[in-house]
């Protein structure tokens, strides 16, 4: 706020102000059908630093939460541009 700066898209500042819901994470990884496994390979951390992000446990790290979120953001996009392939035809 100091310097003006939107930082509101920033894991950080969403963690902080209670903007991520991890049981909502927790359903999108179950829609797009990902596994622990398949996330890791895609952001490069380990299957159980995804885990206890995903769980809430304070050993998690924003980090993997944040990459967690990407790959589901990144699914969505993908999602939407098959439906718009799809709906053009």
């Amino acid at each position: 706020e100091f310097y003006g700066a939107d930082i509101s898209g920033s894991i950080n500042w969403k963690i902080y102000h209670g903007k991520i819901n991890l049981k909502n994470l927790q359903q999108q990884k179950e829609k797009y059908d990902f596994s622990f496994s398949d996330i890791s390979e895609e952001c490069e951390l380990s299957k159980n630093t995804l885990f206890r992000a995903l769980s809430g446990k304070p050993e998690g790290s924003i980090r993997g939460l944040g990459r967690l979120i990407d790959v589901i953001e990144s699914e969505k996009e993908r999602e939407r541009f098959r439906n718009e392939l799809l709906q053009s035809k």
